[in-house]
């Protein structure tokens, strides 16, 4: 493919311009990467999970079972929010489950 320049002062000038493969084959793969980002983590609180006793186990359960302990006066606001932070907050066991 060759590309045209115009100088402006009446130089004209013909240039041979390739695709170089090389950008092409990064480009392709950064954008692979950008496409699957995210699809291979397994996120652990996408859906409520309970103990065998019935407890929750992960932090979506644990957070909805202190909702409902606070809707049905079971717990304080106080109370639901101590187990949120005890559970789920920055070093909450609850993370892994």
């Amino acid at each position: 493919m060759k590309r045209i320049i115009d100088h402006g002062d009446g130089l004209v000038e013909e240039r041979e311009t390739a695709p170089h493969l090389a950008w092409i084959l990064v480009g392709l793969l950064v954008l692979g990467n950008l496409a699957t980002c995210g699809r291979t983590v397994e996120d652990r609180n996408a859906k409520p999970t309970y103990g065998e006793t019935g407890l929750p186990k992960n932090c979506r359960a644990i957070i909805q079972s202190n909702l409902d302990g606070y809707h049905g006066r079971d717990y304080t606001a106080e109370e639901a929010l101590g187990s949120i932070e005890r559970n789920c907050g920055a070093y909450g066991p609850a993370w892994d489950e």
